[in-house]
Protein backbone atom coordinates (compact mmCIF):
# COMPACT_ATOMS: atom_id res chain seq x y z
CA UNK A 1 0.00 0.00 0.00
CA UNK A 2 1.00 3.25 -1.18
CA UNK A 3 1.10 6.21 1.38
CA UNK A 4 -0.70 9.14 -0.28
CA UNK A 5 0.50 11.55 1.97
CA UNK A 6 3.56 11.19 0.81
CA UNK A 7 2.61 10.83 -2.71
CA UNK A 8 1.38 14.50 -2.20
CA UNK A 9 4.37 15.94 -0.83
CA UNK A 10 6.45 14.42 -3.61
CA UNK A 11 3.81 16.11 -6.14
CA UNK A 12 4.17 19.57 -4.56
CA UNK A 13 7.83 19.13 -4.82
CA UNK A 14 7.55 18.79 -8.18
CA UNK A 15 5.51 21.50 -8.85
CA UNK A 16 8.11 23.55 -6.92
CA UNK A 17 10.79 22.55 -9.19
CA UNK A 18 9.00 23.40 -12.25
CA UNK A 19 8.12 26.41 -11.24
CA UNK A 20 12.02 27.44 -10.89
CA UNK A 21 12.97 25.46 -13.85
CA UNK A 22 10.30 26.86 -16.30
CA UNK A 23 11.25 28.11 -19.52
CA UNK A 24 9.00 30.05 -19.98
CA UNK A 25 6.86 32.72 -17.72
CA UNK A 26 3.44 30.78 -18.03
CA UNK A 27 4.74 27.73 -17.30
CA UNK A 28 6.05 29.41 -13.81
CA UNK A 29 2.57 30.30 -13.34
CA UNK A 30 0.90 26.93 -14.35
CA UNK A 31 3.16 25.08 -11.57
CA UNK A 32 2.64 28.03 -9.31
CA UNK A 33 -1.00 27.28 -9.24
CA UNK A 34 -0.35 23.43 -9.18
CA UNK A 35 1.75 23.65 -6.13
CA UNK A 36 -1.24 26.16 -3.95
CA UNK A 37 -3.63 24.26 -5.51
CA UNK A 38 -2.17 20.78 -3.69
CA UNK A 39 -1.47 23.00 -1.09
CA UNK A 40 -5.14 23.56 -0.15
CA UNK A 41 -6.73 20.47 -1.00
CA UNK A 42 -3.99 18.28 1.00
CA UNK A 43 -3.26 20.92 3.47
CA UNK A 44 -0.28 21.22 3.15
CA UNK A 45 2.16 23.24 5.53
CA UNK A 46 5.04 24.31 3.48
CA UNK A 47 6.64 25.43 6.84
CA UNK A 48 6.46 21.98 7.97
CA UNK A 49 8.26 20.54 4.83
CA UNK A 50 11.83 19.60 5.02
CA UNK A 51 14.11 21.66 2.21
CA UNK A 52 15.61 18.05 0.80
CA UNK A 53 13.83 16.33 -1.89
CA UNK A 54 12.06 13.27 -1.40
CA UNK A 55 12.33 12.00 -4.75
CA UNK A 56 15.79 12.92 -5.25
CA UNK A 57 18.80 14.53 -4.19
CA UNK A 58 17.48 17.67 -5.07
CA UNK A 59 17.47 20.51 -2.50
CA UNK A 60 14.87 23.29 -2.08
CA UNK A 61 16.29 25.39 0.39
CA UNK A 62 17.06 28.02 -2.40
CA UNK A 63 13.13 27.72 -4.29
CA UNK A 64 11.75 30.96 -4.54
CA UNK A 65 8.34 29.68 -4.84
CA UNK A 66 8.58 27.99 -1.27
CA UNK A 67 10.20 30.55 -0.04
CA UNK A 68 7.33 33.03 -1.13
CA UNK A 69 4.83 30.50 0.07
CA UNK A 70 6.18 29.94 3.74
CA UNK A 71 6.16 33.88 3.64
CA UNK A 72 2.42 33.95 2.72
CA UNK A 73 1.65 30.93 4.83
CA UNK A 74 3.11 32.62 7.88
CA UNK A 75 1.65 35.70 7.69
CA UNK A 76 -2.10 33.88 6.76
CA UNK A 77 -1.54 31.85 10.36
CA UNK A 78 0.39 33.21 13.17
CA UNK A 79 2.04 31.38 15.72
CA UNK A 80 -0.26 31.11 18.58
CA UNK A 81 0.94 32.51 22.06
CA UNK A 82 2.29 29.52 24.16
CA UNK A 83 0.70 29.65 27.76
CA UNK A 84 3.46 30.95 30.55
CA UNK A 85 2.43 29.15 33.79
CA UNK A 86 3.46 30.55 36.51
CA UNK A 87 6.39 28.71 38.90
CA UNK A 88 5.29 27.53 42.37
CA UNK A 89 7.25 30.12 44.01
CA UNK A 90 5.43 32.32 42.33
CA UNK A 91 1.97 31.14 42.70
CA UNK A 92 2.50 30.74 46.03
CA UNK A 93 3.36 34.43 46.62
CA UNK A 94 0.29 34.87 44.60
CA UNK A 95 -2.16 32.55 46.85
CA UNK A 96 -0.52 34.72 50.04
CA UNK A 97 -0.94 37.59 49.01
CA UNK A 98 -4.71 36.94 47.91
CA UNK A 99 -5.05 35.50 51.63
CA UNK A 100 -3.20 38.39 53.28
CA UNK A 101 -5.30 41.41 51.08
Amino acid sequence: MRNKRLETVIRFQKALRLAVEAARPGEAKAAEHAARRLMREYHIDPTDLTNKSLYDRGDFAGNSLLIKLREEYRTAHPPKPKCVRATPLEQVTKNVALLTG
